[in-house]
């Protein structure tokens, strides 16, 4: 029985075919990974053309093969319980009610039973998600100083007055593209924290210069925005473009770099949008 599974579960090259146009990869593709698949596969065939399938002698299910183990903890016999997410839940979530499950079931469980956690891996994923906030404060309180260093002080507050209206607009329209606020987005977003204030500091100097002329305010807005409109739109777009390319990357690990392009995206037109 083991035998004819092996072999009607195949997914193996056959070589290849070569044709005027070219040379066709050629591949088998029978692999079978449900339950109901496997009923169908011929274990015996008589001269009469009669068969017996799996389905006729066994009962095809899809779970999990029943094993014994036998597992210890802290050097007493122990039954272990996995505990995983589902869809968007958040591992801290799951964490804090395991926890608080723990906490209102210990009370009423009998002498000599008792529930521990073992392996919480949402402590990991916490600690690095506090390192990459921590590591994002020191880069925006970075780009605060510099901008107040070198920038006038009206400028420097409308320019960093870009980066919460960008990041919180991006924050909106991130789940419209299934993006959630993850270690992976927070890391997109630290790197969008040195370039997200560029477009604006170049119009704001432009308006700048226009005011220290003697116009007046609104038609200083206007003649800065329309000098410099055409390279900071290009800069922005070049940006853009040089993380589109991970949109497309496949299988699993597009699913993972997706995020990065997606957040740096609205990001920077979020912010062209407000600087212009």
């Amino acid at each position: 029985v083991a035998r004819r599974i092996r072999e009607a579960s195949v997914e193996l090259p056959s070589g290849s075919v070569k044709t005027q146009t070219g040379e066709v990869l050629v591949r088998t593709t029978e692999r079978r990974n449900l339950g109901s698949e496997f009923r169908d596969v011929v274990l015996l065939s008589h001269p009469d053309g009669t068969t017996v399938t799996i389905g006729d002698v066994a009962e095809v299910i899809d779970g999990f093969r029943e094993t014994d183990q036998m597992a210890t903890f802290n050097g007493k016999r122990a039954a272990m319980v996995s505990v995983f997410r589902i869809g968007d839940q958040r591992p801290m979530d799951i964490a804090g009610v395991v926890k608080n499950y723990i906490a209102e079931r210990e009370t009423a469980l009998p002498e000599g039973v008792e529930l521990s956690t073992w392996t919480d891996r949402s402590e990991m994923l916490q600690g690095r998600t506090d390192l990459l906030l921590r590591n994002g404060k020191i880069g925006l309180c970075l780009v605060l100083l510099s901008l107040g260093l070198f920038l006038n002080r009206k400028l420097a507050f409308w320019v960093t007055l870009g980066i919460p209206i960008s990041f919180i607009g991006s924050l909106i329209l991130l789940p419209l593209v299934d993006v959630s606020l993850n270690m992976i987005s927070l890391f997109a977003y630290i790197i969008t924290l040195g370039i997200v204030v560029d477009d604006a500091i170049v119009v704001g100097e432009a308006i700048y210069k226009y005011r220290e002329e003697g116009q007046k305010g609104l038609e200083a807005a206007i003649n800065g925005v329309k000098e410099v409109a055409t390279p900071v739109i290009f800069a922005i777009m070049t940006s853009i473009i040089a993380f589109m390319p991970m949109l497309f990357v496949p299988g699993a690990s597009g699913k993972f770099f997706r995020v990065i392009p997606w957040v740096v995206i609205t990001v920077l037109l979020l912010s062209l949008v407000e600087s212009l």
